[in-house]
């Protein structure tokens, strides 16, 4: 069996530690022999590394590619996070032939050996998901330039299959400087995703949606949608659309909390709490209610309730 390179870029914050736990319990549930690397977010990696054999998992430490990523990262933004985030470029020159790449907050919903075997068998370049081009460029002529007059599809950089060294470091250095002065036109999303397809589509990649290479499988992963289970198998529902009934091979919560309002969260539950005794789990449950309570909704009350005091104050002054 080839090996599959899960990337991972990581905080060491719990938010984020609780993505990667579930991450992780969902690879080994679907991709138990699967060799998997965790890219670190920045230096703080002692939450991360406490995972390593736990998971039997492995920590891409080539501190200087994932110095010079953040120096590129620093072209597009001064923001700690949208820097951090070029750190995945690091999948490129990582100990792995052929890889998917998946963000922390990401849950696989079965085997990728599937999608993998086709990537292989189509001479895909590079192969990805998630169509939202206003995700990736702005709306302008530089847009239709890259899109319309090259055939160039988008993705979201959360989930891709690629090989070793389809790029160089120098070459994505290069691509950097090249990018630099047409940022405008880059999506406000920010971080790599607007950089990474520019990388793809200045390259003239050979592109494959995930959809294209499994056709019952939906190109639309991320969590805010209608999911269904059938058996074992997770369905979109779009209530008679084109996806609708699709298989979902895996799960993305891009740019949403980690919290008991999240949607979909009965399947976030299933892998983060799959190793726990029934009483952890509850102690667990019991215990994100609290905190979110405490985070969210009690200052949004105060907040509420201090404006509507204030609002009944000032019509008594005013009376």
């Amino acid at each position: 069996m080839p090996n599959i390179h899960t990337g991972l870029y990581c905080l060491t914050n719990d938010a984020v530690l609780e993505w990667t736990i579930a991450l992780l319990e969902s690879v080994r549930i679907h991709e138990p022999e699967r060799v998997t690397v965790l890219i670190p977010f920045d230096d703080r990696t002692e939450a991360i590394r406490s995972l390593v054999q736990r998971y039997n998992v492995q920590l891409f430490e080539d501190n200087s590619v994932l110095r010079e990523l953040d120096r590129i990262g620093t072209r597009f933004s001064n923001q700690h996070f949208h820097v951090r985030v070029f750190r995945k470029f690091a999948a490129f020159w990582g100990p792995l032939e052929h890889f998917v790449f998946v963000d922390s907050d990401v849950v696989l919903l079965g085997s990728l050996q599937e999608i993998f075997d086709e990537y292989r068998a189509s001479g895909a370049e590079f192969v990805g998901n998630d169509p939202d081009v206003n995700q990736v460029y702005k709306a302008g002529p530089f847009r239709d330039q890259m899109m319309s007059n090259t055939g160039a599809e988008a993705f979201n950089g959360g989930f891709f299959v690629a090989s070793k060294n389809l790029f160089s470091l120098e070459e994505v250095d290069r691509l950097s400087i090249e990018a630099e002065p047409i940022n405008q036109w880059f999506s406000d999303v920010g971080g790599e995703q607007p950089f990474l397809n520019y990388c793809v589509h200045a390259r003239g990649l050979k592109y494959e949606s995930i959809g294209d290479l499994v056709p019952d499988t939906s190109v639309w992963t991320w969590a805010k949608q209608r999911v269904r289970k059938a058996g074992k198998i997770y369905r979109l529902g779009k209530n008679g659309g084109p996806e609708d009934g699709k298989r979902l091979p895996y799960l993305h919560w891009s740019g949403i909390a980690c919290n008991p309002g999240m949607p979909n969260r009965r399947i976030f539950l299933r892998y983060r709490l799959h190793r726990m005794p029934w009483h952890a789990r509850l102690r667990y449950r019991f215990g994100a209610l609290i905190q979110w309570w405490q985070k969210y909704w009690k200052p949004k009350i105060s907040r509420k309730l201090s404006s509507v005091l204030n609002g009944r104050l000032h019509r008594r002054v005013a009376a």
